[in-house]
């Protein structure tokens, strides 16, 4: 899952990435936000994943800081979304 923002960058990624037009692929990207729980309980609906691994977070210390409130409601609420919505939709994650 990908945080929207105007600029692409996957460049952390891009060695898995392929065009998601291409069907039968590994790796796929999918907006989201960890902020947004109806749209977190939408994703794992619809992509019914076998593994889930949680690596967001507000990752710049100094904006950390500068947004404490956001920084705590991605970070620690955002994996407690991401856990309710694989107990709501009864998942083994």
């Amino acid at each position: 899952m990908k945080r929207r923002s105007s600029s692409f960058n996957t460049a952390r990624v891009d060695h898995l990435y392929h065009d998601p037009h291409e069907g039968g692929l590994p790796f796929v990207l999918h907006y989201g936000d960890l902020t947004d729980a109806t749209n977190l309980i939408r994703l794992v609906q619809e992509i019914q994943p076998t593994e889930i691994y949680n690596l967001g977070a507000q990752s710049h210390v100094m904006v950390s800081f500068e947004t404490p409130e956001y920084t705590a409601n991605a970070d620690a609420l955002g994996t407690l979304r991401l856990l309710e919505a694989i107990r709501i939709l009864k998942r083994d994650g």
